[in-house]
Formats: structure tokens, C-alpha cells, sequence
């Protein structure tokens, strides 16, 4: 790792943009999910749930989690803060885009299935 160099403000940027990909995706896999349905309360509710919950997310992550990890990778230097980026940028990155899309594919499923009972399989 060593002769690489990283600056934290852009590096941090990019990846955050891929995550404003991730949580517009998952608006569209919400609204997508409602494109045949006939909007009653139900089908509203929780289309505006996935919306919600998307939204809170995307507040925690640009408002809290993206803030301060900047702030640490520009604290570290050298081999440290190319260490961090590496597993912070990808690795924890990675989890967190699979997570905002599972959250889009149950939000669609939900609203496909709203008006479904819940079932109890053992």
C-alpha cells in the first residue's frame, strides 16, 4: 500500500454518490411496485412506509455516518488512512448497498402483497 496516495474528501464523495444510486433505486422499486395495483389505503400506506424508511436511512447515513467517516479518514495518514478507506470505502460500503437494496426489493414484495395474511410456515 505504500507510495499510494488518497484524498479523503473525493474519495468519500464518490462512494456516497454510489449510495445516492442505491436509495433512488429503491424510491423507484417502491413506486414500481404500486404500477399495477389499484391505490387503496393499504397499498398508500405502505408504499409511503418504503419511502420513509428510505428516507430515514439515507438521513443517517449523509447527516451522521458519512460526516464523521470523512472526518476520521482525513485524521489518519499514510498506510493507516489507505487501510481505512480500503475497508470502510469498500468492504462496510458494499454491505451497506446490499442492504438499501434488499430494503427496495421487501418494500416492492410488501406492496405486491398487501393485502395477502401473513402466513405461518414451520
Amino acid at each position: 500500500m505504500e507510495g499510494w496516495t488518497l484524498q479523503p474528501g473525493h474519495f468519500a464523495e464518490r462512494y456516497a454518490l454510489i449510495v445516492i444510486i442505491a436509495f433512488g433505486e429503491s424510491i423507484v422499486a417502491t413506486g414500481l411496485g404500486t404500477e399495477n395495483l389499484e391505490l387503496d389505503a393499504a397499498v398508500v400506506a405502505a408504499a409511503v412506509s418504503g419511502i420513509v424508511i428510505a428516507a430515514a436511512l439515507w438521513w443517517a447515513y449523509f447527516d451522521v455516518v458519512a460526516i464523521v467517516a470523512e472526518r476520521h479518514l482525513r485524521e489518519k495518514q499514510g498506510v493507516a488512512q489507505l487501510r481505512m478507506a480500503r475497508d470502510s470505502y469498500s468492504y462496510i460500503h458494499l454491505m451497506m448497498i446490499a442492504g438499501i437494496v434488499l430494503l427496495a426489493l421487501g418494500a416492492k414484495k410488501t406492496i405486491l402483497a398487501v393485502d395477502e395474511p401473513l402466513s405461518c410456515r414451520r
